[in-house]
């Protein structure tokens, strides 16, 4: 049994959210005989600017009973077992995708038509300005309990390879991937001019969603809380 108290309520309710994609691309169409060949490209910068979320608190207080054996008294004796106070940190991400691709549409027949591609694509993973984020390390010790176990948080511009990690500057919040193949293959078979039967199979990687990363590793230690009797934890 415990009692918690304080005061929830937004803060901030003045958000502003920004997000888009800047892409440049080209295609070249061939028709040479039976194929019809398709090649090109494209870049993308993809970028989410917001400020707050509205979810500012003024505070958050825990009472358990741990010092007098029942929680309201604690409460009376002031107390505290745990508090908690936290505010979204103002976000400026940005990746970089690039992708190539070749298609081929042969016409084996006036009724049948083989479709084969391949696109090659790059995600550089999410970045954010001035490196305002953390990653949580295997290799890196955490000060907070003495250097003594390493569950360390990493942030943006700093190297674990003095601990046994590989990064030397940490710049994004993911490892770039440069190696998505995405094969496509497709039939379509027309057995009469009022009939068409297609089928179809194909990989496709969609670009990494922002939210899934910066509503956790952006503003570590910007958000301080205390779990027990005395101290706090920036977390």
């Amino acid at each position: 049994m415990g009692l918690s108290a304080g005061n929830g309520q937004n803060g901030n309710i003045d958000t502003v959210l920004g997000q888009g994609v800047y892409n440049a691309s080209d295609v070249l169409t061939l028709v040479r005989g039976r194929h019809t060949i398709t090649v090109g490209g494209e870049f993308d910068k993809l970028y989410q600017n917001y400020t707050g979320w509205g979810d500012i608190t003024s505070g958050n207080f825990e009472f358990n009973g741990g010092v007098t054996g029942i929680p309201y008294a604690d409460f009376l004796a002031g107390d505290v077992y745990g508090w908690y106070a936290s505010e979204a940190d103002v976000t400026s991400a940005h990746a970089l995708d690039s992708a190539s691709f070749a298609s081929d549409d042969y016409k084996i027949s006036p009724h049948l038509m083989l479709n084969l591609g391949i696109r090659w694509q790059i995600q550089s993973g999410w970045a954010v300005n001035h490196n305002v984020f953390g990653n949580y390390d295997p290799n890196l010790p955490n000060p907070a309990l003495g250097g003594l176990y390493k569950v360390g948080i990493l942030f943006g511009g700093q190297s674990d390879t003095q601990y046994g990690g590989t990064i030397s500057n940490m710049t994004t919040m993911e490892n770039a991937d440069y190696a998505e193949f995405a094969p496509r293959v497709g039939i379509a078979w027309s057995p009469s001019d009022k009939w068409a039967i297609r089928a179809s199979f194909g990989i496709f990687d969609a670009p990494r969603d922002a939210e899934n990363l910066t509503d956790g590793a952006l503003g570590l230690g910007f958000n301080p809380h205390n779990n027990g009797n005395g101290g706090y934890v920036n977390g």
